[in-house]
């Protein structure tokens, strides 16, 4: 990063820089004036643009880690957050992740080239910058996996990969640094809902969903049938799940 042409916005010079171009110029045409009737128009069309704000997506990640960077090499990572809490309404949470991930781009040239070409996810470029702080990772092979799978299919890629690549000693430190980063909390909403967030090691986060599932599975049998929403049931959700 730091490179005189901004990656996020696509280069004109070029046969793929000028599709890119021309990618935002259609982008540019449908937010100014969208089509009326979308239901109208033909779907190979409304897949087309679904590609190409994919990409867009991807390449103002890009964009918008460079100008995180260039606000914290300016006036530090405190006020770079706070920027981007007064500015885009981010959480303190969300705004420490920007930062953070600003960081980890700039020593990771390759992860923000293919970010900012819309070749990956921001999602996936997230999970290889994440996988290379713990560990010593091959970023080729990942992002060529990152090209070609869903992020689920990736994340598991990326396991195997990162598990394949850690030593016994490393494994352990890993479970250690884990536990220290376990936390949980339950909140009620303004509509009275529940909200529970948690973040746990592997071991305590089995551990913790078989209970819930337990738990969950025992409230529904015991639920008044003909006032039960409808609900399909697997093994990684709970009986209300959608």
């Amino acid at each position: 990063m730091g490179s005189e042409v901004t990656r996020g916005a696509p280069a004109a010079n070029g046969t793929a820089g000028a599709g890119r171009m021309a990618e935002w110029a259609v982008l540019g045409e449908w937010l100014a004036s969208p089509p009326p009737l979308l239901h109208k128009v033909d779907l190979d069309v409304v897949r087309e643009r679904l590609v190409f704000v994919g990409r867009a997506r991807a390449s103002l990640a890009a964009l918008e880690a460079e100008l995180v960077s260039e606000v914290t090499r300016r006036e530090g990572d405190a006020a770079a957050e706070e920027i981007l809490r007064q500015d885009q309404k981010k959480s303190r949470r969300g705004a420490r992740k920007a930062v953070k991930t600003a960081a980890q781009l700039e020593w990771a040239p390759d992860v923000a080239e293919k970010l900012a070409d819309g070749a990956i996810t921001p999602e996936a470029a997230g999970l290889i910058l994440d996988a290379a702080a713990e560990t010593s990772v091959d970023q080729r092979h990942l992002l060529a996996a990152a090209e070609e799978e869903p992020e689920d299919l990736f994340r598991q890629i990326l396991k195997e990969h990162v598990n394949e690549r850690t030593s016994e000693q490393e494994h352990d430190l890993r479970r250690e640094r884990q536990r220290r980063n376990r936390r949980a909390s339950i909140s009620e909403q303004a509509d009275g809902m529940f909200h529970l967030f948690a973040q746990l090691d592997p071991l305590t986060g089995n551990r913790v969903r078989a209970a819930l599932l337990a738990k969950s599975d025992e409230l529904f049998r015991n639920e008044d049938p003909t006032d039960r929403a409808t609900a399909r049931h697997n093994a990684s959700r709970t009986p209300w799940s959608n």
